[in-house]
């Protein structure tokens, strides 16, 4: 767990993907979003 007034410097990024057409599991979100992310991100992929 995130630590408050830590000496060293992070930021913590949950990037959401899968593999094509699969997605991913809302397990793994909910456990990426337990961590704490300061930003989530995805990409669109344009075909």
């Amino acid at each position: 767990m995130r630590q408050e007034n830590a000496s060293v410097n992070e930021v913590r990024v949950l990037s959401a993907s899968g593999q094509i057409g699969s997605g991913f599991l809302e397990s793994s979100f909910a456990r990426g979003i337990a961590l704490n992310p300061d930003a989530i991100a995805c990409r669109k992929r344009l075909t």
